[in-house]
């Protein structure tokens, strides 16, 4: 138990820059949901930023992705 506790004060003031990612991919409120899906599935993320007029105003995820699918072709 004591070596998690010490491994967890070691990253306990790491900057999130250290995790984050810089060569972020993109999606705009008027992309088509596939095109989401597609670049999700190609570049293994589960979650993209959608960008307008370069201001980040929300966020797809492959879970609500999944869902306006089945909705919609199953009434799910």
């Amino acid at each position: 138990m004591e070596a998690r506790e010490s491994k967890a004060g070691d990253i306990r003031n790491t900057k999130v820059e250290v995790f984050m990612k810089r060569n972020i991919i993109t999606v705009t409120p008027e992309d088509p949901i596939m095109k989401a899906g597609a670049l999700m599935l190609a570049h293994d993320v589960s979650r993209l930023p959608v960008v307008e007029n370069g201001k980040v105003v929300g966020i797809v995820s492959r879970d609500s992705i999944y869902k306006a699918v089945l909705k919609k072709n199953f009434g799910l």
